[in-house]
């Protein structure tokens, strides 16, 4: 593969992304969302907060963690869907394909290359969110700023959104990737993201009744795209010292960041089977000598 020609595949979607109102409404979405947790005073509920008037700092890990899990996961997973399952489709829709194959473009570098461009552009937006939560989080006027808002440290921002935001978003637009080429139909690049969210509100998240395994109980944390049950699970359902959540940062244990890492795994795998299968139906097609199959691939 060519990575000049990867390279300019993802530079066209990049440099078209930003008049797409998909993109433009993400954008706006996130910025509110930043802002609305700062001005509507969400905090995690934990430990004993009238302990010598301490009280929980906003701008700490474990208070960010949980809306970042939720949203990126929950809510901007159909974006990323959107955005990452339909740009072969709309390519097969503008018939692209025989400008493609007269060309000496592959299919797995014309795959990785619009995969790319459009991961791109999710990355540039998730780095405008961290920014937008810097911002907000940090000067945002607040009541009682000193006990309310810790000090600033990039690393607590950063942390979060690898931890929480990066490896859910590559699941979520690797696997819509490759269920928009392999299906070509628009409406089922959602089914991922509504699963999940059917699933994680009204099981994954909330089945934990007393008799539980715990083996049972760390399974729903392995399987949680989100990260939501072992952070409740492991960190918040025995409060702490309110002190513990101001300054302790979130430590994944081996279950929790083998987890992560197999859902980023997961969505990268898809993206990669989809390039080998394109490749394949590429192939297949050229080797019946059929002009007319050789265009409408």
């Amino acid at each position: 593969m060519s990575i000049r020609r990867i390279a300019a595949i993802a530079g066209v979607e990049l440099r078209h992304a930003w008049r797409r109102p998909l993109w433009i409404v993400l954008a706006v979405v996130m910025l509110l969302a930043a802002w609305g947790f700062v001005a509507g005073g969400l905090t995690v509920a934990v430990g004993s907060q009238a302990a010598a008037g301490e009280r929980a700092w906003i701008n700490s890990q474990f208070n960010m963690s949980i809306g970042v899990a939720v949203l990126y996961s929950m809510v901007y997973a159909f974006w990323f869907a959107i955005g990452a399952g339909m740009p072969l489709i709309d390519d097969d829709s503008s018939r692209v394909g025989p400008v493609l194959h007269a060309t000496p473009l592959t299919a797995r570098e014309y795959v990785w290359g619009r995969f790319l461009g459009v991961f791109g552009v999710i990355l540039l937006l998730v780095a405008v969110n961290v920014a937008a939560y810097m911002f907000f989080f940090e000067l945002y006027p607040i009541d009682e700023p000193d006990k309310a808002r810790g000090p600033f440290q990039v690393l607590n921002y950063l942390w979060v959104f690898a931890l929480f935001a990066l490896p859910s978003t590559i699941f979520f637009a690797g696997t819509s990737f490759s269920v928009g080429a392999l299906t070509r139909r628009p409406v089922l690049v959602f089914v991922l993201p509504v699963a999940a969210l059917l699933a994680c509100l009204f099981f994954v998240w909330t089945f934990s009744p007393r008799w539980l395994p715990d083996g049972v109980d760390r399974l729903l944390q392995a399987i949680d795209p989100a990260g939501v049950r072992w952070l409740t699970s492991e960190h918040l359902r025995e409060r702490r010292p309110i002190a513990y959540y101001n300054h302790e940062p979130i430590r994944p244990d081996w279950l929790f960041g083998l987890s992560r890492a197999a859902f980023a795994a997961i969505g990268l795998a898809g993206v990669a089977w989809t390039a080998r299968r394109e490749a394949r139906l590429v192939r297949g097609v050229a080797a019946t000598g059929d002009p007319k199959a050789l265009l409408a691939a």
